[in-house]
């Protein structure tokens, strides 16, 4: 028999308060602690997720774009009939040239040059610089005797390898 309290009603202890409460469909958790779980889970993922610097990413960028013009250029040699070179003008530009035969040689059109800057931060090395892969009808790096691996560094020191083979294939390393 449950026990009666002053006011002549029987005392309900605190388990069959829970025991009622799950029956009838109101058990769970409050609102206020569902918030403050979710509150400290936030907390616990912001300090455990690696900080990402946009900097960071400019090697890889760097990197893309400089396969991209390699790519684009042996297209556009293979799709259109006629040279195309990518050109390492300076340390942080590269230049996309259509070439045009005269007298017998392929010279660069000046009028069809498009200059592509890298990313801030990011350069190419100097041995490079002044040089340039040029591409043939047949996609093939006429200028190309052995792999040329291609070599850009940002200011954190970190370097990303591209590698221009004489067929024409680019690749990363």
């Amino acid at each position: 028999m449950k026990p009666i309290d002053d006011s002549g009603r029987r005392h309900i202890t605190s388990d069959q308060q829970r025991h009622y409460a799950v029956r009838h469909g109101q058990g769970g958790y409050s609102m206020i602690e569902m918030l403050a779980v979710l509150g400290l889970l936030g907390i616990a993922f912001a300090a455990a997720a690696p900080t990402i610097k946009p900097a960071w990413m400019d090697i890889s960028n760097a990197q893309s774009v400089l396969i991209a013009n390699l790519r684009l250029a042996r297209t556009n040699a293979i799709t259109r009939g006629v040279h195309y070179a990518v050109a390492f003008a300076s340390a942080t530009t590269l230049e996309l040239q259509r070439m045009q035969l005269q007298n017998g040689a392929w010279t660069v059109d000046a009028s069809q040059t498009q200059t592509v800057n890298l990313p801030p931060d990011t350069q190419l090395p100097i041995p490079i610089v002044g040089t340039s892969v040029e591409f043939n009808t047949r996609g093939q790096a006429v200028n190309l005797l052995t792999v040329e691996q291609i070599d850009i560094t940002d200011s954190f020191g970190a370097t990303r390898s591209t590698q221009a083979w004489p067929s024409g294939q680019v690749n990363e390393l």
